[in-house]
C-alpha cells in the first residue's frame, strides 16, 4: 500500500534570498492566475493540461522569469483548481472562479533539491539553499518518522509564507504492508505533521486544497 506524508518544515531563510522567494512567489501565483484565466474564458473551460500546456507556456515564460518546470507546476495548480470547480458544478453545487492569493509556489524534484539538512530552490534569479530548522533529532516527531525514515522518499514540496516566516511542506511517500485487507484497499492516504506542536495529525482528503499551517 502507498501511504504518502506531508511534513511543514521551517527554513533558515536570510535577507537575501527571503527577497527572491518573495519575488518567485508572486511570479509564480501571477502565472497560475494567468492560466486560470485563459481556462477560462467563453462558455467551455478548458482543464485539459496538455492543452492549457501548449496555448499559455510559451506567453509565461515570455512574462516571467520563472524556471520552465515552476511554469508548468503553475499551469497545473490552474488546471486542477478548473477541475475542481468543473467537478462540483456537475454535482450541481456552486464555484466561482479560482484565485490565487495565498504565497506559495509548488516544487518538485526538477525544480528542487531536497538534502537532509537544506534544500536547493530554484528562483527567479538561479537557485538559493536553505537550510531546514529542524526539532531534537531524538524526539518522535513527524520530522524524525517521515523525514529521516530511508522508507520514506521525498517526492515534492509546496513553500509557503506566513507571517514573514517561510516553511516547506515536504511531500513524501511510502511502500508499506497493510494491516487488513481493508486497509489494502483504500490506496493511499496523507496526513499532516504540524509544525512545533506535534500533538496533531490532521487527514488530509484533497491535497488541492491544503491549507497553511499556523505554527504554535
Amino acid at each position: 500500500m502507498e501511504v504518502r506524508r506531508t511534513v511543514p518544515v521551517k527554513l533558515d531563510v536570510d535577507s537575501d534570498d527571503a527577497a527572491l522567494l518573495r519575488e518567485t512567489v508572486e511570479e509564480f501565483l501571477w502565472a497560475a492566475n494567468y492560466v486560470v484565466g485563459h481556462a477560462w474564458q467563453g462558455d467551455y473551460k478548458t482543464t485539459s493540461k496538455a492543452q492549457l500546456q501548449e496555448e499559455t507556456y510559451d506567453e509565461v515564460r515570455d512574462r516571467t522569469r520563472l524556471h520552465a518546470n515552476l511554469v508548468q507546476n503553475a499551469r497545473n495548480k490552474a488546471a486542477d483548481a478548473v477541475q475542481g470547480v468543473v467537478a462540483r458544478w456537475k454535482q450541481g453545487e456552486y464555484a466561482g472562479k479560482p484565485h490565487f492569493s495565498q504565497p506559495t509556489v509548488v516544487y518538485d524534484k526538477r525544480c528542487a533539491t531536497f538534502h537532509e539538512e537544506y534544500v536547493s530552490l530554484a528562483t527567479v534569479d538561479g537557485r538559493v539553499e536553505v537550510k531546514y530548522v529542524l526539532p531534537d533529532e531524538d524526539r518522535d516527531t513527524p520530522h524524525s518518522r517521515y523525514l529521516d525514515n530511508d522508507d520514506y522518499e521525498v517526492t515534492g514540496a509546496e513553500l509557503h509564507n506566513k507571517d514573514g516566516e517561510w516553511f516547506l511542506h515536504l511531500r513524501t511517500k511510502a511502500e508499506v504492508e497493510s494491516d487488513t485487507p481493508a486497509q489494502a484497499t483504500t490506496g493511499h492516504s496523507t496526513v499532516l505533521g504540524v509544525h512545533k506542536s506535534e500533538a496533531l495529525v490532521q487527514p488530509i482528503r484533497n491535497r488541492r486544497f491544503l491549507r497553511t499551517l499556523t505554527s504554535a
